[in-house]
């Protein structure tokens, strides 16, 4: 019979986190049947928080992961990107999030094939996979379906989330007067900065920009300014000439057995766990371990780890 006791410190103070199931539920609607039938379906995704719980926007920023979506559709369909209203901007210190929370309505275009008349009734399939945070992350999925076409409650509480959640999706720069008179990027050593000069009556109340995800690039979200109708976004390359250094990390484990006599062991044991770490030290940056199909780093990054082992 063996007993294990383990005991771990991270560099903080420790709190007690409730585990709990962060997304309470997950409805998939269909928001437009389209024209006829035959034109792009719009779809959306009501997900409903614990309270404190936060998922995140198509860009989570410097920490976290964004909701991606699983279908299985009729042969011929398909569907388009996720699309997220405004989400919250989140800083501590320089690190930077763009987060949703509980209620979000999340949409999506399912477009029917353009070789033959779509069937009068079908039914879509989704594997939503997410990440829920609050003092710590929690990554999970949750299946859910929806039927074309939808019955007359279905459409009535339908209407009534695109009443709702409508105004909060962004719009185009035109409905505010605006257009992006200029844009240039300056290269200095392995950094890009991507100037934007925006005209228009209302240029100056820009205050703020929320870039979108950039293949090849990682932004300094952090550094981003937004002022006097111009917006400056430094970026940086995620592989080739310039890009960061690799990551590296180095862990310390040490054991020790001592015999009791008659069969009986003691095994004392301690971990430390990024003794050396070039990443910055927060939960879940893009770094080093695979999750849904993208690359993440540990979430506490140094800590201690005793282990206590008795075999008799």
């Amino acid at each position: 019979m063996t007993f294990f006791l383990l005991a771990a410190y991270p560099p903080w103070n420790i709190s007690p986190i409730e585990v709990t199931k962060p997304v309470k539920k997950v409805e998939l609607f269909v928001l437009d049947t389209g024209p006829g039938g035959c034109g792009p379906v719009k779809m959306g995704f009501l997900i409903d928080l614990e309270p404190g719980w936060h998922i995140y926007w198509a860009n989570s920023g410097d920490a976290g992961l964004a909701p991606s979506v699983r279908w299985t559709l009729p042969p011929g369909f398909k569907a388009g990107s996720l699309l997220h209203p405004v989400p919250r901007k989140s800083v501590q210190e320089d690190i930077v999030s763009f987060e949703h929370d509980g209620p979000v309505l999340l949409t999506c275009d399912i477009t029917p094939p353009t070789s033959a008349r779509p069937p009068a009734t079908w039914e879509a399939s989704a594997v939503l996979e997410w990440m829920a945070c609050r003092e710590s992350c929690i990554t999970g999925e949750t299946a859910i379906r929806s039927v074309f076409p939808p019955d007359a409650a279905a459409l009535e509480k339908a209407g009534s989330l695109l009443k709702t959640f409508a105004p909060r999706f962004p719009r185009p720069l035109s409905e505010a007067g605006l257009s992006v008179d200029t844009a240039h990027a300056t290269i200095t050593g392995a950094e890009w900065l991507v100037e934007m000069v925006l005209s228009g009556p209302r240029a100056p109340e820009a205050d703020d920009f929320l870039p979108y995800p950039l293949d090849d690039f990682v932004i300094a979200h952090s550094r981003i300014t937004c002022r006097d109708g111009r917006i400056v976004l430094p970026l940086t390359p995620s592989r080739g000439p310039g890009a960061p250094p690799p990551h590296a990390y180095v862990d310390l484990a040490a054991e020790k057995e001592i015999s009791l006599g008659r069969g009986k062991v003691l095994s004392l044991g301690l971990n430390v766990y990024n003794l050396f770490n070039s990443q910055r030290p927060v939960s879940f940056i893009k770094e080093d371990t695979e999750l849904f199909g993208q690359v993440w780093g540990r979430q506490l990054p140094r800590w201690l780890q005793f282990k206590l082992t008795f075999r008799f």
